[in-house]
C-alpha cells in the first residue's frame, strides 16, 4: 500500500508500534493540511495553479487515505500530464523518479522478495506522494504571490 497507514504498520516492523502510528497520523494531518490548501485553488483562473492544484490534491488523496495501493497512484497521471505540458522543465524529474521507483522494486524483488519489494515500492511511492502534494502546495503558494502578469 501507499498510505500512510501502510508507513505505521511497516515500521511496526522494526520499532515499536506507538512510533509508527504516531509519525503516522502526524504525516497524515500534514497531508490533509495540503490536499486541502490544494483544493481551495481548484477555481483559480490560473490554468498551472488548477493543475498543480489536482495533481496536489490527487496526491494526497492516495497518501491520506485508509486502503491504497500502488495501481491507484494512476489517478495522478492526467494532472501530472497536465503540469508538464504547462512546466516542461519537471518532465526529467518525474522521469527519473519513476525510474528510480522502478529500479528500486526490480532490485528487491530479484535480490530479496516480491513482498519486501512490494512494501518498499508503496513506501517510496508514499514519499513521493507527500513530497508531490507539498511541492504543489508550496509552488500554489509562491505562484499565489506573483503580480498578475506572470500567468
Amino acid at each position: 500500500m501507499t498510505t500512510w497507514r501502510a508507513f505505521a504498520l511497516n515500521a511496526g516492523r522494526v520499532a515499536p508500534p506507538v512510533i509508527g502510528w504516531i509519525a503516522a497520523v502526524a504525516g497524515m494531518v500534514v497531508t490533509a493540511a495540503m490536499g486541502l490548501f490544494c483544493a481551495r485553488r481548484l477555481r483559480s483562473g490560473d490554468r498551472l495553479v488548477v493543475g498543480l492544484a489536482w495533481l496536489g490534491l490527487a496526491a494526497a488523496n492516495n497518501a491520506f487515505t485508509w486502503h491504497a495501493h500502488v495501481h491507484q497512484s494512476l489517478l495522478l497521471v492526467p494532472p501530472l500530464f497536465w503540469v508538464i505540458g504547462l512546466r516542461p522543465e519537471v518532465r526529467m524529474p518525474v522521469e527519473a523518479l519513476c525510474l528510480l521507483l522502478a529500479g528500486g522494486f526490480l532490485a528487491a524483488a530479484f535480490t530479496t522478495s516480491v513482498g519486501l519489494a512490494h512494501d518498499l515500492l508503496g513506501m517510496g511511492l508514499l514519499a513521493a506522494l507527500a513530497t508531490t502534494a507539498a511541492g504543489c502546495a508550496v509552488a500554489i503558494h509562491r505562484r499565489r504571490r506573483l503580480p498578475a502578469a506572470a500567468g
